[in-house]
């Protein structure tokens, strides 16, 4: 099944759910709040690089775009030399950003493929050493923010937001052991900075992790059930076999 649909169907349940609760006006999921999950399981290198970039390509986009406003404001603001090289270094720049972040994606693409495909089948220590205790998370977030001036937030802003990542954590937990798989939880921010148009809710994005995670539990069973079938199927031809030779009738040549 494809992820976008698993995207979809976790989108229609947990949608069809909140109706039947009436939690319709439950509040999205903010893009930082997830980025700030991301940054605390990854270790950040890549993902603060990321980040920085991006919001350089946006800064670089809205002074193009006001170039571009003063241009059209007046005949007699028109573009001198200047202002057009200026705008022509600003579009190299969006472009090659656009190329760093690429690269970057890319490296973020080989690091996950370290990690073994779930159809292949773990070990238990390797499964032990993707799963994280949500408390961590939560602590690590706090000493993450524990200077909420740098991020231009206050402190008041800052705290709400450490809640909304806790209500978060503590729903994508669904069977609440205190326990989540990091791999799964990165796979979903993955794919909804992909898709960047969806706006879920805490229960949507939990809605998301449990389904993958079944997907994943199917999967390693997978191999398992056919190799029995398999087994099973050589067993029957076998006795089939074997009563097929019993049916032969014995005739005497003479």
């Amino acid at each position: 099944k494809d992820l976008v649909d698993v995207v979809q169907e976790a989108v229609d349940l947990a949608s069809d759910a909140g109706k039947e609760k009436a939690a319709a006006a439950e509040e999205t999921v903010d893009a930082k709040d997830l980025s700030s999950i991301e940054q605390i399981l990854v270790g950040g290198p890549i993902h603060e690089a990321k980040n920085e970039i991006l919001e350089l390509k946006e800064k670089a986009i809205e002074h193009s775009e006001d170039l571009v406003e003063i241009t059209a404001l007046d005949s007699a603001f028109s573009e001198t030399k200047v202002a057009k090289r200026l705008r022509t270094k600003l579009n190299t720049m969006i472009d090659n950003v656009d190329t760093l972040v690429s690269k970057l994606e890319e490296e973020k693409r080989m690091i996950e493929e370290t990690i073994p495909d779930p159809a292949m089948g773990e070990s238990a220590a390797t499964k032990r050493d993707k799963q994280v205790r949500v408390q961590d998370l939560i602590d690590a977030l706090t000493k993450l923010q524990a200077k909420p001036a740098q991020d231009g937030e206050s402190v008041k802003e800052a705290e709400a937001r450490r809640s909304r990542i806790e209500q978060l954590l503590v729903s994508i937990d669904q069977d609440a052991d205190g326990i989540i798989d990091a791999d799964l939880v990165l796979e979903v921010i993955a794919l909804l900075e992909k898709h960047g148009d969806l706006k879920l809710s805490a229960s949507q994005i939990a809605s998301m992790v449990g389904m993958l995670k079944k997907e994943c539990e199917a999967e390693e069973l997978g191999p398992t059930i056919d190799d029995d079938e398999s087994s099973e199927g050589t067993s029957e031809s076998s006795k089939d076999g074997k009563k097929g030779l019993l049916d032969i009738p014995n005739v005497d040549p003479k």
